[in-house]
């Protein structure tokens, strides 16, 4: 989305609107990326949402395929922007992919008809 009311920083941030009851949504990146293991790996993001949702990381394999996305965090609803944290390390020891891809799975709650989760600054943070 671009409208500056749904933005955190810069020009756009990312949106997931569900629109009706029971309505719910699993999302991926795009695009892999490579997580070294032995070190500490941390999936930051800042987020506003109306409803809850969950964090995951599916590991890339190469031939042998991959794993199934595993959900390493929920998160909680917030009427305003905050900052999110979500330690990867133990999931990428254990699986030790070619690569990553990120997760986030959300729907609505009973009784919710319509929610927005919006994302921005998704990054993988590593030391």
């Amino acid at each position: 989305v671009t409208d500056d009311s749904l933005v955190f920083e810069g020009h756009n941030s990312g949106s997931i609107l569900l629109t009706s009851p029971g309505d719910s949504s699993v999302d991926s990146s795009t695009s892999t990326f490579p997580i070294s293991i032995n070190q500490n790996v941390f999936i930051e993001f800042n987020y506003k949402t109306s409803v809850p949702f969950y964090v995951g990381l599916q590991a890339n394999l190469g031939i042998l395929g991959s794993t199934a996305p595993t959900y390493l965090a929920g998160v909680g609803t917030s009427d305003h922007w905050q900052k999110f944290y979500v330690n990867a390390a133990v999931f990428v020891g254990q699986a030790q992919g070619t690569s990553y891809t990120l997760y986030i799975k959300t729907s609505l709650p009973p009784g919710q008809t319509r929610g927005r989760l919006l994302l921005d600054n998704i990054q993988i943070v590593t030391f």
